[in-house]
């Protein structure tokens, strides 16, 4: 009666763990467990690349991951989290001297800097922020306007999430 469920889920288990949809330690415990429930099973080839292809954001190479790897924020996030962030991350390319935030305004978006140098200036006083570096985050936080206006010094490369993907995503690491 609870076989084909138990089999359903020794191959969820299994298909887990070839993803790396685990931590290490728990990949390796879950790996074992399956290995010692189907010994002598043959594996269709093609079935790991094939649904490893399925996965958005698998390859380590993706050089959108490796960006956000760069950002010290986002290094230290756990596995799902992250790949969620890679899901939801957009990439922009600005040019020098673009307002991206002004003070006052609802804020609705999350940035991080990939490249480039920005200047945020808040009642007569300027900070200048650099590659790896986060902004934005107050309002959506506090639910307040913005308390400063942003524009970037240079050219810049970012990372922009709007509030319900930061809220979901990246929010818990300001706790």
């Amino acid at each position: 009666m609870y076989r084909p469920v138990i089999q359903f889920e020794t191959r969820q288990l299994e298909l887990e763990a070839e993803l790396g949809l685990f931590g290490a330690r728990e990949a390796l415990a879950q790996r074992q467990l399956v290995a010692r429930r189907d010994e002598g099973r043959a594996q269709a080839p093609g079935v790991v690349s094939y649904l490893r292809s399925l996965v958005v954001g698998w390859s380590a190479s993706d050089p959108k991951r490796a960006e956000l790897r760069r950002i010290p924020l986002f290094a230290g996030l756990p596995r799902r989290r992250f790949d969620l962030l890679v899901r939801n991350a957009e990439v922009i390319d600005v040019t020098a001297d673009t307002v991206l935030i002004r003070e006052g305004e609802a804020g609705r978006e999350f940035f991080a800097i990939a490249e480039g140098e920005v200047e945020i200036s808040s009642g007569g006083v300027a900070i200048t922020q650099r590659a790896g570096d986060v902004f934005g985050e107050f309002a959506l936080l506090y639910d307040v306007p913005r308390t400063a206006t942003v524009r970037t010094a240079s050219a810049c490369r970012l990372f922009v999430l709007h509030a319900q993907a930061f809220r979901s995503v990246v929010a818990p690491s300001f706790a």
